[in-house]
């Protein structure tokens, strides 16, 4: 496994954010919108996001 740093989210996002809203989850197109408006990067100190194929988690 290789650790990076991300600049942006996956292009193929969208469809992750679908497929959750339907289940009821609006946590994925928060941490999108989030992302997009600058209010959480997760850059702090302790933060990350971790990206892996279709599966998004994220630790603060």
């Amino acid at each position: 496994m290789k650790i990076v740093s991300i600049t942006e989210l996956p292009s193929d996002l969208e469809g992750l954010i679908n497929d959750s809203e339907i289940e009821g989850f609006a946590f994925i197109n928060r941490l999108a919108s989030e992302w997009v408006n600058h209010l959480n990067r997760f850059d702090n100190t302790g933060e990350f996001v971790s990206l892996r194929q279709a599966c998004i988690t994220y630790c603060t």
